[in-house]
């Protein structure tokens, strides 16, 4: 059986270097997915990359007109962030609804996100409340839009060496508010739409339709 590491950078530069060196490696956020995956013999890492002990990658950081939520900032410690509530709640419930009470405790926004699943709970919610990442890597760091970054089912468009840090959402102008529609019994399908109104007219609005299957008849 090969043998496979286990890294615990403690700072994104180190992250960096690890993921560079290693092109094999694979990033271990909360590891619901990844250690399935694994496991599965999806995939077979030459090295699990620990990137829960960076602090960039672990905090929730408010300020006057976003916020900064670290990649790997557990489902749980969203649900329970008074600030994300008041002014995000729906990407709260995304949150919310990834797997259980167990996996919210080790699952992350960002690790879903790069896990690039169809099926993600909240990517559609980091969508419409304008998300953008913050991705450093061996030339930098730089920002994309949430919905650039995933070019295919189980692909994104991180580059060797690139490591997803944190995810970045302007604050919610005074007249935003959000529409949540479900079917009833059940919330997964959802359409999240916060527009912005400017005076009596609407400046801008967003909707996405949350991942559905077609139901199977006998």
């Amino acid at each position: 059986m090969p043998t496979i590491r286990y890294e615990a950078p403690r700072s994104v530069a180190d992250a960096v270097r690890l993921m560079q060196a290693d092109p094999a490696a694979r990033v271990l956020a909360g590891g619901t997915d990844l250690l399935i995956q694994f496991r599965a013999g999806l995939r077979q890492p030459s090295a699990f990359v620990d990137v829960k002990h960076i602090p960039e990658l672990i905090a929730i950081v408010e300020r006057g007109d976003s916020v900064t939520i670290g990649a790997s900032v557990a489902a749980a410690t969203i649900s329970e962030h008074s600030g994300l509530n008041r002014l995000w709640p729906g990407l709260v419930e995304s949150a919310h609804l990834i797997g259980s009470t167990q996996i919210q405790g080790r699952a992350s926004l960002g690790g879903t996100l790069c896990n690039a699943s169809p099926a993600a709970d909240s990517t559609c919610a980091l969508i419409v409340n304008r998300a953008q990442c913050v991705i450093a890597g061996p030339s930098g760091e730089r920002l994309l839009p949430v919905e650039e970054f995933c070019t295919a089912p189980g692909r994104t468009v991180l580059q060797r060496g690139e490591n997803l840090v944190s995810l970045e959402l302007p604050r919610p102008s005074a007249r935003t508010w959000e529409a949540l529609r479900g079917r009833a019994g059940a919330w997964r399908p959802e359409l999240r739409a916060p527009p912005r109104k400017q005076h009596s007219s609407m400046r801008e609005a967003k909707s996405l339709l949350f991942p559905l299957a077609r139901r199977a008849h006998a």
